[in-house]
């Protein structure tokens, strides 16, 4: 069991809190309160509740979290010491979990600008780390910034943080002073790209709320859009590489997101919880669930709402059962991670075919891997 698993269950009920609750994520029952009968159903009153309530929140939460990495980071690097180092990695950890909630709105200008790779671009580069950490070249903030994507951001924090040896490797080995200033450098780092996010949130939020029509930069449709790449990304990196899908069943645990600090599997259940947030909103106000009833679309004569909400909810509990670290899972758990990867594949059917044919949508197929 991973060191920091106890920390999981913590930040994702933080996250529920902040999301509006518990009872959103644990069953579908809250939508019933959702726009009234007497009510207009638009696109505008949607799209203001998936910005108030998922967009602007994560994004808040995640610039905080940001904060405290980097005020963390001082202190580790003025007294690196055990206790300062596990403070540190335990914040680290809060701070990925509350991306995991921002990962699915790669939209508009945040993903014609490339700004999540700055955040999070993964697999890091190992050897480029290497290289700049054995060098010569001041390492500061101006530095990280003007670095590509694989040499910045949290992968390349957490190849420094959680390495075999990390507190022996901050303390006691010939680069042990650069590799603390390098840390500080990319909380630093961090902390300005997610102020700028948020900043460029709130800045095109008009822009966003009021893009209601049906073409390819029309917000609904790049919603969707984002959640069929989110749930792919899940489907085919985070779970279907490690799980060894496309390697003739061969597991490869240094596939996993997050192998190094061992928390893959919460950072998928985030992800989950979020894309349920993206997708309802706020359950008393109107959510894509409301936009699929308006068009009385169904599968097999179930609301292809309440289909795909009751298929999320199986797979944000199946995902919590599944303790990680994913790396010892991946041999100890292999039936119920196969299980998950079919459930996650019936979700994303539901989504890329059910619900786009539904509202029109067309799905395409984007490069977000730029620099």
């Amino acid at each position: 069991m991973s060191l920091y698993l106890s920390s999981r269950y913590a930040v994702v009920i933080s996250m529920l809190i902040a999301l509006g609750g518990l009872s959103s994520c644990q069953n579908t029952s809250g939508r019933e309160s959702a726009s009234a009968p007497s009510q207009a159903f638009t696109k505008e009153s949607m799209l203001e509740n998936i910005f108030s309530f998922g967009i602007l929140p994560t994004h808040a939460t995640f610039t905080m979290e940001c904060r405290l990495l980097d005020s963390t980071s001082a202190l580790f690097v003025a007294t690196p010491t055990q206790q300062t180092l596990s403070d540190l990695q335990a914040q680290w950890v809060k701070t990925k979990q509350a991306w995991k909630a921002c990962e699915l709105y790669s939209l508009a200008e945040v993903k014609d600008n490339f700004l999540h790779n700055k955040i999070d671009k993964w697999p890091t580069n190992p050897r480029l780390l290497t290289n700049n950490l054995e060098g010569d070249t001041e390492l500061n903030e101006a530095f990280v910034e003007g670095s590509g994507s694989t040499s910045k951001g949290l992968p390349a924090l957490e190849y420094f943080l959680f390495s075999p040896s990390p507190l022996a490797d901050f303390t006691s080995d010939p680069f042990s002073e650069r590799r603390r200033l390098y840390v500080k450098a990319l909380t630093e780092n961090l902390l300005v790209r997610s102020e700028d996010l948020e900043n460029v949130w709130i800045n095109i939020q008009a822009e966003f709320m009021g893009a209601t029509e049906n073409f390819s930069k029309g917000s609904v449709n790049e919603l969707v859009n984002a959640q069929v790449g989110l749930l792919e990304k899940i489907l085919n990196d985070k779970l279907g590489k490690p799980l060894g899908k496309t390697r003739a069943d061969q597991i490869d645990p240094s596939k996993a997101e997050a192998y190094l600090s061992g928390v893959s599997l919460s950072l998928i259940e985030s992800n989950l919880i979020s894309f349920k947030a993206g997708f309802q909103g706020d359950p008393a106000k109107p959510g894509f669930d409301d936009l699929l009833d308006n068009e009385e679309a169904k599968v097999d004569d179930v609301l292809l709402s309440e289909a795909i909400l009751t298929q999320l909810d199986k797979c944000i509990q199946k995902v919590a059962a599944i303790n990680d670290p994913l790396t010892i899972r991946l041999e100890d758990q292999r039936e119920a991670l196969d299980e998950l990867y079919g459930m996650i594949i019936d979700l994303l059917f539901l989504v890329k075919v059910d619900m786009a044919n539904n509202l029109g949508i067309l799905v395409t197929f984007n490069d977000t891997d730029g620099d």
